[in-house]
């Protein structure tokens, strides 16, 4: 019983980047949120150019909606269906194997999407332990400042992965403020 939606392309339909989607069941209360354009702007009230009355979407080009209207036409609701589950299914087992290691905490286990964070601790670190000492306790401070650098070095090492054979390399980046 959703009244709206939002589908944004980018992240999972692999087009560019401001391509998305806004649907609303009901037109007539999607209106109660526009504006009065006769009264409601002080500029542009004659002739036939009215800037204000249109986001800035709309003066973009539709070269990324052509692009997510033409993913979707060529995957299909089944092939589409097949690459969000397949991303559904190695988010899962990423964050199995991450669990599984006593060196590695996933950061946003309630986090239901396709994005997995997590940190890396030496060896003899209990992860989940250090994560939220580190959190919670600002005696932690250096101990968390060392385990950046460890963060950096990961993310630089799997980034060289990447340059160096884009085959089966991760796609990877460092969160320096996640909370």
């Amino acid at each position: 019983m959703v009244d709206a939606v939002g589908c944004y392309f980018h992240k999972t339909g692999w087009s560019p980047y401001n391509c998305s989607l806004f649907r609303v069941k009901n037109h007539n209360d999607f209106k109660l949120l526009q504006r009065d354009f006769e009264n409601g702007s002080y500029l542009y009230h004659f002739g036939q150019y009215h800037p204000g009355k249109f986001t800035l979407e709309a003066s973009r080009s539709a070269a990324p909606l052509l692009a997510g209207w033409a993913n979707l036409k060529l995957f299909g609701r089944e092939g589409l269906r097949v690459m969000l589950g397949h991303l559904v299914e190695v988010q899962i087992n990423l964050r199995r194997r991450l669990h599984k290691q006593s060196t590695t905490v996933c950061v946003n286990p309630n986090n239901h999407g396709f994005v997995t964070l997590f940190r890396a601790y030496p060896r003899g670190v209990n992860a989940e332990q250090q994560y939220q000492r580190e959190l919670t306790n600002p005696a932690y401070r250096e101990q968390l400042q060392e385990h950046n650098k460890l963060q950096k070095a990961i993310a630089t090492e799997m980034r060289k992965m990447l340059r160096e054979n884009g085959e089966n390399a991760p796609a990877i980046s460092l969160t320096e403020t996640y909370r």
